[in-house]
């Protein structure tokens, strides 16, 4: 028997902790409903599928003129992606490219990710050596770090994630630079 969207708001609600305000908009249609329950019986977060489904997926559908029935997302494809989100593979800026990719095209959110090589650097083998030359290609601002100029510090993650192309792990990235930069100091 089909649930109705006022059945379905109601179980939104009380099962899944999900806002009156989330739950009416995800029962706005009969499809995005069934998307929606497609993914968390997938194992998505609900509110994790929520926001994805109310904020980037909403922009895109209106931008596009579009409904969910008619991109090439499918749940699947989501819950992948938030699952990879959550486990460090992608940021969550990132992650927005990798939407539009799968909205527009379907397939894995990880095969995505690989071969496009968005994977996200978080291995500190790989990132001490790129902070090392970025101290080395930025003399002066190594400089005026040593010198105690305010905020000195903070353009070296700049120049971090430009030498990654922006893939460095932001927490790992800034972990990293200040045991560095306390070297320098030392």
């Amino acid at each position: 028997l089909p649930q109705f969207p006022a059945q379905r708001r109601a179980k939104y609600e009380e099962e899944l902790g999900l806002s009156a305000y989330d739950a009416s908009q995800l029962t706005a249609t009969k499809a995005l409903s069934d998307f929606f329950e497609t993914a968390v019986s997938l194992g998505g977060d609900a509110k994790q599928v929520s926001n994805w489904l109310q904020g980037e997926v909403a922009q895109f559908l209106n931008a596009e003129g579009k409904t969910i029935e008619e991109i090439a997302l499918i749940p699947e494809n989501l819950v992948e992606m938030i699952a990879i989100i959550a486990d460090g593979t992608i940021s969550s800026k990132m992650a927005k490219k990798v939407f539009v990719h799968l909205a527009k095209n379907g397939g894995s959110a990880r095969a995505y990710v690989e071969k496009a090589g968005l994977v996200q650097i978080s291995d500190p083998a790989v990132l001490v050596p790129i902070i090392h030359q970025v101290f080395a290609d930025n003399e002066a601002a190594v400089a005026d770090f040593k010198s105690g100029k305010r905020n000195a510090d903070k353009a070296f993650t700049g120049f971090l994630m430009k030498a990654t192309k922006g893939q460095a792990n932001p927490q790992v990235a800034q972990q990293l630079l200040a045991q560095e930069l306390q070297k320098l100091r030392d």
